[in-house]
């Protein structure tokens, strides 16, 4: 191998009998591969050159000091290390590192200091780990920190994490305390953290942003204090408040259906949605001169229950089920229907032989736009004012079988947003103590009383927004949760 100067590319995957490689320089070298070699114990520098590196599934114990030579290490995967214990300080020094995989070290403790040189580091996996501290790297963009039972705190600077657009904290069962949360996070996933009994007030600065969707999972958090859910709610409605303006940014057309949803344990609809019903029905009926051309979106929540999900067979859980909310529109004026729309809401997958159930009562709360419903009113009644007749009805489905999965809708409740006064500071007043109210509108829901009965299991919500999945593609538990499918990828290994 001494004579392989030019060699680029060295893959011994599953090479189950190396355990070291000889004193060797290829100078060339810049993807190194010794993924799954079970026994290879020892890393050695072989190329100043080297960008990547894949030891996932070795049983290196440490890295070599000079590692700080690798200046081109872009990647550096070192998924199922279960013997590694500490990194060397001089990891810190990586400038170029953009990508750290140690999802599953589970004998790894802490982790060195950075200091400045390492900013380009973006995609950070320390799930299943027992790092005790969430590291200060300014320029992550995805965080794992999942089924880590030490970490029992976040940084009261995390709001300082810019560029942090993907958090996941699933299965910390040790954190206790959420602090203020950066303004530019599109997904939080803290389902199963059952000690997290408070937030930071506010939860998360409230700010138009390129990437305007968002979604905030507190599934299985059965220990939220009462201010804690009240804060998220006083989140959501902040959020909904601000999302007309935020669209206005951006082309509407482009925008995914659902721009922000949040989930957590909970039996009442909040009091700020106007209109509300037993069921998963909910009926309107809006007044004679009603300002449709202001109308920009619709906030909506749902009080669901898990009760009957819990004698599924193995066979039901494999299955993916669609939470959807089906919106119909008809103008008084005229019998033709204005329009008819069905969002994904949810979607999820439960797999494996580990159940985990949702066992309380949960809330879970949506935003979207209807620039759609808007348009048909003004293309079939121009100039002239429309009121309408709208329905609302959240079901489940099962995409395997289409037919109704074990999953029941014990209330609803929806609001219609506007457009705010062009004269009004609504990024301010998005984050001011005022609630933000649609009192444009004075009308009354029709309460529709029967409570119709559908089947399931929660998992994510849709369309765009996200797909509950296992950290690094891979389901050790009963379910498969979030991942953004917009601007983030799943980073499989």
């Amino acid at each position: 191998m001494e004579n392989m100067k030019c060699l680029v590319f060295l893959n011994l995957r599953g090479c189950t009998s190396l355990k070291h490689l000889p004193e060797i320089n290829l100078i060339s070298l810049e993807t190194l591969i010794l993924s799954d070699c079970s026994k290879f114990k020892v890393f050695k520098v072989l190329s100043g050159k080297l960008e990547a590196i894949y030891l996932d599934g070795t049983a290196i114990k440490e890295l070599p000091s000079d590692i700080r030579n690798l200046q081109r290490l872009a990647v550096l995967n070192m998924k199922g290390c279960k013997k590694l214990k500490k990194l060397p300080d001089s990891l810190g020094e990586l400038k170029a590192l953009q990508e750290l995989i140690l999802s599953g070290c589970s004998k790894l403790k802490s982790f060195p200091e950075v200091g400045e040189n390492m900013n380009r580091l973006e995609i950070l996996l320390l799930d299943e780990t027992a790092i005790k501290e969430m590291p200060n790297i300014f320029s992550l963009r995805r965080l794992c920190l999942s089924r880590n039972e030490k970490i029992c705190c976040l940084p009261e600077n995390l709001s300082r994490f810019f560029g942090l657009k993907w958090l996941d904290m699933k299965n910390c069962r040790s954190l206790t305390y959420l602090p203020k949360l950066p303004p530019n996070l599109q997904c939080l996933d803290a389902h199963g953290c059952s000690s997290l009994k408070s937030i930071a007030q506010p939860l998360a600065h409230v700010m138009a942003t390129e990437h305007i969707h968002s979604t905030f999972i507190f599934t299985n958090c059965v220990k939220l204090e009462q201010a804690a859910k009240e804060e998220i709610s006083s989140y959501a409605q902040r959020k909904c408040q601000l999302l007309p303006s935020a669209l206005k940014l951006g082309n509407k057309e482009l925008v995914p259906e659902i721009l922000f949803s949040t989930c957590f344990p909970g039996g009442e609809i909040t009091s700020w949605f106007n209109h509300e019903a037993i069921g998963c029905k909910i009926n309107f009926e809006s007044p004679q001169h009603w300002k449709y051309n202001k109308l920009s979106g619709i906030a909506f929540c749902a009080v669901v229950s898990f009760q009957n999900c819990q004698d599924q067979s193995r066979t039901e859980r494999e299955q993916t089920n669609n939470l959807s909310a089906k919106f119909t529109c008809k103008s008084i004026i005229g019998d033709k229907p204005c329009t008819e729309t069905t969002w994904k809401v949810g979607r999820w997958t439960e797999q494996g032989k580990k159940t985990e159930t949702i066992e309380s009562d949960h809330l879970f709360i949506g935003y979207t736009n209807c620039f759609h419903l808007r348009k048909h009113i003004e293309d079939q009644h121009p100039n002239q004012c429309s009121p309408i007749v709208a329905f609302l009805e959240f079901s489940v489905t099962n995409i395997n079988t289409s037919g109704e999965a074990r999953f029941e809708v014990l209330k609803s409740g929806f609001s219609f947003v506007f457009e705010p006064d062009e004269n009004k500071n609504i990024f301010r007043d998005a984050n001011s103590d005022a609630s933000p109210r649609d009192d444009d509108i004075s009308c009354e829901a029709t309460i529709i009383n029967e409570t119709p009965r559908t089947n399931g299991f929660l998992m994510g919500q849709a369309n765009g927004v996200m797909n509950h999945q296992m950290a690094n593609g891979k389901p050790s538990e009963a379910h498969s949760y979030t991942r953004l499918q917009q601007g983030i990828t799943n980073i499989q290994h």
